[in-house]
């Protein structure tokens, strides 16, 4: 795939920004504009992850590090192996028959589960 060009904010969102301005128009402050930048870079790779992006100045008032949820690193010892398919296969069925269905707290309150709110029969 062809590398794209750059889009020009101001043709995108259809507003005038002066980068000079002290005042940007539009509500959006440089600090954000360069947020955007960076969060709609064409090439995902250039892209920053959800730790960068969340360290950047503009979300500094929002982001903290202590709030934040983890998750270890999945390993998966078949991610670049090369099985026929009956391996294939007996590699499902035995994934199949170890998994364990997670356990649900009853008196979880989940309101986005809530299908009589949202008319759904």
């Amino acid at each position: 795939m062809p590398r794209q060009v750059g889009q020009n904010f101001n043709e995108l969102f259809g507003y005038k920004y002066a980068a000079g301005n002290p005042q940007p128009t539009s509500g959006i402050s440089p600090v954000g504009v360069d947020l955007l930048r960076h969060l709609l870079t064409f090439n995902h790779f250039d892209r920053p992850t959800a730790e960068e992006a969340l360290a950047h100045p503009f979300l500094t008032g929002f982001h903290n590090p202590e709030d934040e949820p983890t998750l270890d690193s999945l390993v998966d010892e078949h991610q670049n192996a090369c099985y026929n398919v009956e391996k294939w296969k007996s590699i499902i069925w035995e994934l199949i028959q170890r998994f364990e269905e997670p356990v649900v707290d009853a008196d979880d309150d989940n309101d986005d589960m809530d299908t009589d709110s949202q008319n759904i029969p």
